[in-house]
């Protein structure tokens, strides 16, 4: 297999709808003009600590998913009440049963 890497111009090309719609995409804009060059600083700081915290709230939803499912049973008699369980002699044969003397 052969692969044809972009060139730089295509890899520009190529990048441009990622770059011009992530979150932080506005940010350059607010350091371009002199009226809000201040709040660049500050918006990036602000975008950093917005994407702290959405992890930290990810990792957290994951172990707690992750502690969820290690507490579940893993077998099917495990999740039967202790009264219910019965042992194979007790159990009625599955499916269709054939008696001596009939037609079947």
């Amino acid at each position: 297999m052969c692969w044809i890497l972009p060139t730089p111009r295509e890899r520009h090309l190529l990048a441009g709808p990622r770059l011009h719609d992530s979150a932080g995409a506005g940010i350059p804009a607010l350091a371009a003009d002199p009226a809000t060059a201040d709040a660049d600083a500050e918006a990036e700081q602000a975008l950093v600590q917005a994407s702290r915290i959405t992890t930290g709230i990810a990792a957290g939803v994951l172990l707690v998913g992750g502690a969820v499912t290690s507490a579940l049973p893993h077998r099917a008699a495990d999740r039967a009440p202790p009264e219910s369980r019965t042992s194979r002699a007790e159990r009625p044969p599955r499916g269709r049963v054939r008696t001596r003397g009939t037609a079947g």
